[in-house]
């Protein structure tokens, strides 16, 4: 979160006086993303909202959803390599996350920085749906993810491949299926932010 205020005097004044940041970018097959790329259950949910209910509801559309995907959503074996060393999964979905953040408030990978150089990849290693509650009700808490579903790991390069259909979204939106091949641009774009 860029903390700016919503007052457009004080806004300008962190324009004029604020601290220059350079932040790093994702790129997914050529389209960039700032917070992060999501693969699996989260991708199909976002595919499933209805957007005229996302402009009234904001994120509880993505949650809604979500809710509606439960039951007929099945995992599908995917290859994650990271750094060039493939491993198998079949997660219900992997998030490869540049910022922290999931969802605006959310956090998924605590340790993610846009100024690092390198990408935080979640992946949550379960064909379990009742653990994929255990876990949203976990971030929505605010509670510590330390499920042994869970592992968060460092990365340059990521690509993702599977023998079925696994779309994409980025930053909140569909866009694609796998394959997959992302990478971090360090220091993309600068951002004015406050002192």
């Amino acid at each position: 979160s860029l903390e700016l205020p919503l007052n457009p005097v004080d806004a300008a004044k962190i324009i004029v006086e604020g601290n220059l940041k350079k932040w790093d970018l994702g790129v997914v097959n050529g389209r960039y993303f700032a917070i992060m790329c999501g693969f699996g259950f989260d991708a199909v949910a976002t595919e499933e909202t209805n957007l005229k209910l996302k402009r009234f509801l904001g994120r509880y559309a993505y949650i809604l959803a979500g809710i509606q995907c439960l039951s007929g959503y099945k995992p599908t074996r995917m290859t994650v390599a990271l750094d060039g060393k493939p491993t198998p999964y079949r997660p219900i979905f992997v998030d490869v996350a540049n910022a922290p953040f999931y969802g605006g408030k959310y956090k998924l990978t605590p340790d993610a920085k846009m100024d690092d150089g390198i990408l935080d990849v979640f992946i949550f290693d379960s064909p379990s749906l009742a653990r994929l509650i255990y876990l949203v009700l976990r971030v929505i808490l605010n509670l510590p993810l330390n499920l042994p579903e869970i592992s968060i790991t460092k990365a340059r390069t990521v690509e993702i491949t599977a023998p079925g259909r696994v779309p994409y979204q980025i930053d909140g939106d569909t866009y694609g299926e796998q394959p997959a091949k992302i990478r971090i641009e360090p220091q993309a774009i600068k951002i004015v932010s406050p002192k």
